[in-house]
């Protein structure tokens, strides 16, 4: 959905991207080849983005350029600001916001013709086209087409271009959906978190504006109309039910809650982990969907020598996960790719790992003959990696510990500070040791068994040693450098 931005605001979001992701200098010939543009228009978008962004600090030399403080919600921030400047995303916006108004309310807010409003709606169909199903139509200004695809499309937009504590629905108060979520969350036991909560918010107040505009969903009520009965005569609904009516003027009847819940409201998604479990054992596609997943947890467990302890909650999750096509926030991305970085963070560190994961997920999707998309299989391993109990841990634990050497030619008094220091404050993935022998030669060190050697004076390099020269950098900046090199036998 990037092609909905403007091709400079598209070259100048990735030139930033490079520049946070890659901590080396860059030349603007460098630059230019990698955005494949001309080195003008490096230098121009450069000027652009240092006038738009000036928390950023660009550090210019002859060595090229960079960013150097690269504060985590500095590239956050910068998606913000695109989404903000966009005009096709803006109009996209004010047209959600403005079913039924006429075309020339899109004109007079835009200060555009009539021409350029038809233009700019066939080139957004077009791009929109691409990956979902829906288009905007004029005279009255709708978006039409595959509900499910607007009500995701809308509510990803809204989770990346506002911060999260944002909320910019003026017809919608958040009060109300927070006091029914309460009671959701009350009759059903779902396991909530205030970023699940944040999410929920989002998809009900898309909803609740597509509910406004006369667009509904078709709900699967025959297995679920025991729930909905229960929702509707749960204590408290009547205040929910005043409260949506007289700050909404919607009424919250079993309709309208079948079409806020809707994504839940479906055959195979389970509201509760005991209903999924009884089941896999009648039905024989939930049944095979458990056999597989269970197969994969099993592989997984044996190749790497672990133990997962929550397996049919793990299921449960990944299941239910798989089955949310389009209908769970940041399984697939519009300009941010926040849970793809996610994923290749773990990769970073265990890149085998995640990767028999992945090949896992894609047999399991493709068995089940369910729709199999990088993005989708992204998120189905991120919810294998995280929902899995101590995985992560489990991982680590299982490393061998890197075996370091600490030396001084002062004294052995003095290394073994050092060591004592870098064994209180580093991980323990390290086996810290001093020197004890007499005489230390090169041949000597290539024969020892240490990963990691320290000194305070210089040793020629060694195949297969990590060699720490520690008299030009602090000890802060020893025990952070140490830290990070337990990486290097991650995943062999």
């Amino acid at each position: 959905m990037r092609e909905l931005l403007s091709k400079k605001s598209h070259r100048q979001l990735e030139l930033l991207e490079l520049l946070f992701k890659n901590k080396h200098w860059f030349h603007i010939s460098e630059l230019a080849e990698l955005l494949n543009c001309t080195e003008r228009s490096v230098k121009d978008d450069l000027s652009h983005v240092k006038s738009a962004f000036p928390q950023l600090i660009f550090h210019s030399s002859t060595n090229g350029i960079r960013i150097i403080n690269t504060d985590d919600s500095d590239i956050e921030m910068v998606y913000h600001y695109f989404f903000k400047h966009s005009r096709y995303f803006s109009i996209l916006e004010f047209i959600f916001f403005n079913e039924g108004r006429k075309s020339e309310s899109i004109c007079q807010e835009f200060y555009m013709s009539s021409s350029s409003l038809y233009r700019i709606t066939n080139d957004i169909n077009k791009i929109i086209k691409k990956q979902y199903n829906f288009k905007i139509s004029l005279n009255p200004i709708r978006i039409i087409g595959d509900e499910v695809d607007i009500r995701y499309f809308f509510a990803q937009y809204f989770s990346e271009k506002y911060y999260f504590l944002e909320w910019p629905f003026t017809d919608f108060s958040a009060e109300p959906l927070c006091k029914l979520l309460a009671l959701v969350y009350k009759e059903t036991a779902f396991p909530v978190n205030f970023a699940t909560q944040r999410m929920l918010k989002l998809l009900l107040v898309t909803n609740l504006y597509r509910i406004k505009f006369g667009h509904f969903l078709e709900v699967e009520k025959d297995s679920n109309n025991q729930l909905l009965e229960s929702f509707m005569q749960a204590e408290g609904i009547e205040d929910i039910v005043a409260s949506f009516d007289s700050e909404y003027h919607i009424s919250l009847n079993k309709e309208v809650i079948g079409q806020l819940f809707v994504s839940y409201f479906q055959k195979m998604f389970f509201i509760d982990e005991n209903l999924f479990m009884s089941c896999a054992k009648i039905d024989s596609y939930v049944k095979n969907s458990y056999q597989l997943l269970s197969d994969l947890i099993d592989q997984i467990e044996s190749r790497y020598n672990l133990k997962i302890d929550n397996n049919d909650n793990l299921i449960w999750h990944l299941h239910n996960t798989a089955h949310l096509h389009r209908q769970e926030l940041s399984t697939e991305f519009i300009l941010f790719d926040q849970k793809g970085n996610t994923i290749k963070n773990f990769q970073n560190i265990f890149p085998r790992f995640v990767s028999e994961v992945k090949e896992g997920i894609e047999h399991y999707l493709e068995t089940l003959d369910i729709h199999s998309t990088p993005t989708k299989v992204n998120h189905l391993s991120y919810t294998f990696i995280t929902h899995s109990k101590h995985l992560v841990l489990n991982l680590l634990q299982n490393q061998p510990k890197l075996k370091v050497l600490v030396m001084s030619n002062f004294d052995q008094y003095h290394a073994r500070s050092v060591a004592e220091t870098l064994s209180y404050y580093c991980s323990n993935n390290f086996e810290l040791e001093v020197w004890n022998k007499l005489e230390l030669s090169i041949d000597s060190l290539k024969e020892s068994p240490y990963d990691i050697i320290i000194s305070n004076f210089i040793i020629p390099p060694i195949e297969n040693k990590r060699l720490i020269y520690y008299n030009n950098i602090n000890t802060v900046a020893l025990i952070s450098l140490l830290n990070a090199m337990m990486f290097i036998r991650l995943d062999e």
